[in-house]
């Protein structure tokens, strides 16, 4: 049991944890009393228990694997709880959220795949997944579900780097722009070439060493952002010009999980950044 599940929590955090309860009720009852916590899973390893103890006729082999499925059972039940506790922080304010419900199939494959993640910082992303889904169902897909699930802390904290070298193109468009590994802003940062490519493998990300990206259309004036600060860039000498975007581009599964991945904007960065770009004839105005 969680402790720090009070009784009414649902109720007393308002309209946003009520809907998470509503979420995860046929999983977790987040309204039980506060010595005991009902879930599903646990019904389930019951009626596993019952059959098994009929069997095992107190024969040592049998016990020993019925003790073990206890012991899964309650860790997994364990890790369930606390990532829900972790969501029920991570919440949006009310205006933030969607009164469409979240799927139970997604919720069913959510803590299916996130029941034996015992890690505390593991905790939570997947309670940050949780927490966005509940606020606007369809946020994220199955398969990133699976993705995450495979994820060490090694490469969380990866991709969190990367995430602190995103701008925002255009209206719909966010990306990294890393123009070269080979800057000083990326010394004793582990982005390099065998960290992208890892990235790259796990499906986070797509690493072009080679060509790189750019914007598809010529313009001469662009405004682009980074961390909510904007820069209008202005392409020198009025000649239309297409924008050097760098080495990387999210997958789908890396665009959904940006926004969980609780990167800090890095000032050195943004500078060279800019200067790389003037160098390429786009001055700030």
């Amino acid at each position: 049991m969680n402790s720090e599940l009070p009784s009414t929590v649902a109720q007393s955090l308002g309209p946003a944890a009520e809907k998470l309860a509503d979420t995860v009720r046929h999983v977790v009852d987040l309204v039980a009393g506060s010595d005991r916590i009902i879930a599903k899973a646990q019904a389930q390893a019951h009626a596993e228990l019952i059959l098994a103890e009929g069997r095992a006729q107190k024969q040592d082999i049998e016990a020993r694997a019925i003790d073990r499925l206890r012991k899964r059972e309650a860790r997994r039940q364990n890790n369930i709880e606390s990532i829900t506790v972790k969501a029920l922080k991570a919440l949006p304010p009310p205006e933030q959220l969607s009164e469409q419900p979240v799927s139970e199939d997604w919720t069913s494959r959510f803590f299916e795949e996130c029941q034996d993640i015992s890690d505390v910082e593991m905790q939570q992303i997947w309670a940050r997944i949780l927490a966005g889904e509940v606020a606007r169902p369809g946020s994220f897909a199955p398969h990133t579900l699976s993705v995450v699930r495979d994820l060490t802390k090694n490469d969380a904290n990866l991709f969190t780097k990367v995430c602190g070298y995103v701008w925002r193109i255009t209206d719909t468009e966010t990306m990294p722009v890393i123009h070269s590994i080979e800057m000083p802003e990326f010394v004793n940062t582990d982005i390099d070439f065998g960290s992208l490519t890892h990235l790259t493998t796990i499906g986070l990300i797509e690493y072009d060493h080679i060509a790189g990206y750019e914007i598809k259309k010529p313009a001469t004036e662009i405004a682009v952002s980074y961390f909510g600060a904007v820069h209008q860039l202005k392409s020198d000498g009025g000649q239309e010009r297409r924008l050097s975007l760098g080495h990387v581009i999210f997958t789908a599964v890396g665009n959904e999980l940006l926004g969980i991945s609780g990167a800090q904007k890095n000032d050195e960065y943004c500078r060279a950044t800019l200067n790389t770009w003037s160098k390429a004839g786009w001055k700030e105005a």
